[in-house]
């Protein structure tokens, strides 16, 4: 039943590719779509320059209102979402603690490694952040909306003037897995390691609200040896954080506002020993890591497994299960495994390029369930860099100018990339083109139903190109630039299962409308390559024009986290002041007016449509397979943002496995 659902989807997926590429018009009729484009509905024909401001001013829709019905391609993907449960119970007696084979085998299908940083101010990889939450509990609930709850370590507290929030600890002793116990000044020792001058990591950063912080900056410029603003009990059990400005909405998300303790105990004498500049490579944060949740780290094999522990001095009460190995296992051989039974649960969801030979093997020592995908991928346009002066980093022009720089190349690549046939066909009908830069994972309320969106339409791809000018071509086919140079652009994709099979036909597009586009370094690239050099630093912006990232997204739908002008992880390397000035209203206490909030967003998606720096993939559910023996699987905890560690309590094995790993 599941196979002939997912064969529909992908047809309507396939339906609407053939919508927005004929309902485009002829190649000498300047078009786009409108509420349509390549993620379904009707399409209809207007100006190129884009929505109803011009690509210079970015104004977009926000002139004729803000329209928040409903997108259409979250229509399937709402279809997608019945598809599969999100809660888990297999049937059978639970084993109790210290039964023979009580170990759950988590595997993740990747090709890549992990650099093993455990310790949340010094890491900047998803995988090392989730063995890290293993091993931790959240000091700040959130509720299902993505707002702040009262079920966590402490409680939270906004003052009525909106400059200070007040944390107090409940009734709960927590302790880290040395039998030290935890207080609230593990956090305030936290923001002492992110807001020391020799910090070098991403979580001091403007839009964030830790710069906000009162005497925060003189604690960072040296002239204060603790930060003012951070208040704590005699106690140590209650800590209030003032601020120089009031907090906005997104403060409420947990936007901006950092939560995440460090055990200071633990990491000082760390940062005697070798500082704070080289502490990401210090054994204590690392394969001694600690933590105060419900799994203590046990054995590691660098880059490939951890094996953990189950606490049994947790205070919330320990996990039903006496060991969890999270494993990594190559993409080429993970379906395989989970067939053969060799792994019991898939802890991060499963690629959708997997879904294919789940449906050709159909096997059935394993159920899947769903939830809506907090992830969200971009192609981008790199269109500046970033340096770095005494306030931190700085996005600024290449140096050089490229044409990667000119607003019709980018509208021209952005056009000539079939997100909904890679849905259709790569991601196995689990994904829908991303209909604008936000995702329904935590913005479904904000999404514009009128941002055309980059549909596919090759004829418009070259229609853009010939009308800007680029309609000379050189002795190779390709166009030249407006002075009649050649120009030729680089394009860096990490290797995994889904640029194997799409890399060839983006190059295959783009070389298709006269640009000249390479792949660079002739090869797909290994993914912590990729990272140390593009993501990470930007020894390669000169050289690399175009890439694709995908992020994994919070409860929080502010963009200020991956966009702006000292935001590191401003991939496109993209400034204006109209950009930085709709991203500032939108973490502005003005937000707190619905109307303000709505209309910032509006033009936020309408200036990234209109400007062309980046093109957003896909939205998706993610699924996550689970075997036969494994129960207590709730992923609708999941869509509330509760962690792995808060999840992993409920889970539970009513099986034994063949071998014991730990003894």
């Amino acid at each position: 039943m599941k196979r002939n659902k997912i064969l529909v989807l992908m047809a309507m997926l396939l339906v609407i590719v053939l919508v927005a590429a004929c309902g485009g018009g002829a190649a000498d009729e300047p078009a786009t779509t409108t509420g349509g484009d390549a993620n379904g509905g009707a399409a209809t024909t207007q100006d190129t320059t884009a929505g109803t401001g011009d690509a210079d001013d970015g104004d977009g829709a926000a002139g004729n209102g803000v329209v928040l019905t409903q997108h259409p391609a979250l229509d399937v993907l709402d279809e997608l979402m019945t598809m599969f449960p999100n809660y888990i119970n297999n049937p059978g007696t639970i084993l109790q603690r210290g039964d023979e084979g009580n170990i759950l085998r988590a595997l993740i299908a990747s090709d890549s490694t992990f650099p093993g940083i455990f310790e949340y101010t010094q890491q900047h990889e998803a995988f090392d952040a989730q063995i890290t939450d293993l091993t931790m509990w959240p000091l700040v609930s959130l509720n299902a909306d993505f707002t702040f709850g009262q079920t966590g370590i402490a409680t939270i507290e906004f003052a009525a003037d909106l400059y200070s929030i007040t944390l107090t600890m409940r009734d709960y002793d927590f302790a880290w897995h040395d039998g030290t116990p935890f207080t609230l000044d593990d956090l305030v020792f936290s923001y002492e390691v992110i807001a020391h001058p020799d910090y070098t990591g991403v979580r001091y950063i403007p839009g964030s609200f830790a710069p906000l912080i009162e005497g925060i900056e003189e604690f960072r410029d040296g002239t204060r040896d603790y930060i003012s603003g951070l208040v704590l009990s005699n106690n140590n059990r209650t800590l209030t954080i003032n601020y120089t400005q009031p907090l906005p909405p997104s403060a409420m998300y947990g936007g901006g506002i950092w939560l995440a303790p460090s055990p200071r105990h633990w990491i000082e004498p760390a940062i005697a020993e070798v500082g704070v500049a080289d502490l990401s490579g210090h054994a204590r944060i690392r394969h001694e890591a600690i933590g105060m949740g419900p799994w203590i780290i046990d054995t590691i094999v660098p880059g490939e497994s951890v094996l953990f522990r189950a606490n049994d001095d947790f205070p919330l009460g320990a996990p039903n299960i006496d060991y969890l190995l999270w494993e990594i296992v190559p993409n080429a051989l993970a379906m395989a495994a989970l067939r053969e039974g060799l792994y019991d649960y898939t802890i991060n969801p499963l690629p959708a390029t997997f879904f294919e030979e789940h449906l050709l093997f159909n096997a059935d020592n394993y159920r899947i369930a769903s939830t809506i995908g907090n992830g969200l991928g971009f192609i981008y346009f790199r269109v500046g860099t970033v340096e770095s002066d005494d306030e931190g980093p700085l996005i600024m022009p290449r140096e050089e100018w490229h044409p990667i720089m000119e607003l019709p190349i980018r509208r021209a690549l952005a056009h000539s990339i079939d997100f909904a046939l890679k849905a259709a066909t790569i991601q196995n009908g689990l994904s829908v083109p991303a209909g604008t830069v936000m995702t329904p994972f935590n913005a479904r309320e904000f999404i514009q139903a009128d941002v055309p969106g980059f549909f596919f339409d090759m004829a418009l791809a070259n229609q853009i190109l010939d009308e800007a000018g680029y309609t000379e071509r050189g002795p190779d086919g390709f166009r030249l630039d407006l002075d009649g140079n050649p120009m030729y652009f680089n394009a860096a994709f990490n290797d995994n299962t889904f640029n194997q099979q799409a890399v060839p036909t983006f190059l295959q597009n783009w070389r298709e409308i006269g640009l000249d586009v390479r792949l660079f370094q002739d090869d797909l690239i290994e993914w912590t390559v990729f990272v140390d050099n593009l993501l990470n630093s930007d020894n390669w912006t000169p050289d690399v024009h175009i890439h694709l990232s995908n992020w994994s997204m919070g409860a929080n739908p502010s963009p200020t986290g991956l966009w702006g002008r000292r935001v590191p992880f401003n991939m496109a390397r993209h400034y204006t002041p109209e950009f930085q000035g709709i991203l500032d209203d939108i973490i502005s206490p003005q937000a707190w007016d619905s109307d303000f909030m709505a209309d910032a967003y509006s033009r936020w998606q309408w200036y990234m449509y209109n400007n062309a720096v980046a093109a957003p993939t896909f939205w998706s559910i993610q699924t996550f397979y689970v075997n036969n023996r494994v129960t207590g699987v709730d992923l609708e905890s999941r869509d509330g943002n509760a962690s792995v560690a808060m999840q992993s309590l409920n889970w539970g094995l009513v099986a034994p496995v063949a071998e014991v790993f730990g003894g």
